[in-house]
């Protein structure tokens, strides 16, 4: 009973991650790519994924997020790759947008 009050506690009063689901695991492995693709001298995949449209235009990335994807047992299920990399893309695409704006003004 004390271990179900103290995951209570964690989850839902100290709002704390759950990393035992695909989702958690998923966004923490696309968390992973985003902050790698954030540093200047990753800038030449970060420029050819948006080439490309797809996460999957840099060999170096598809790498991390196998590699990562593998230790996480999140390979048994394809759709779980697919979803890592369109939520990847996706934050790339808005983290561009948002970069042009701040520019822009």
């Amino acid at each position: 009973m004390t271990s179900c009050s103290w995951l209570y506690w964690c989850k839902y009063h100290l709002k704390l991650p759950d990393k035992t689901n695909d989702g958690a695991l998923k966004g923490s492995i696309v968390h992973l790519v985003l902050e790698c693709l954030g540093v200047d001298r990753h800038r030449k995949h970060y420029d050819a994924i948006l080439k490309k449209g797809t996460v999957g235009g840099s060999k170096a990335v598809r790498r991390l997020i196998y590699k990562h994807a593998k230790a996480a047992n999140l390979l048994e299920n394809e759709s779980n790759l697919e979803d890592i990399y369109d939520m990847a893309f996706r934050g790339l695409v808005l983290e561009g947008w948002f970069m042009i704006f701040l520019e822009s003004n």
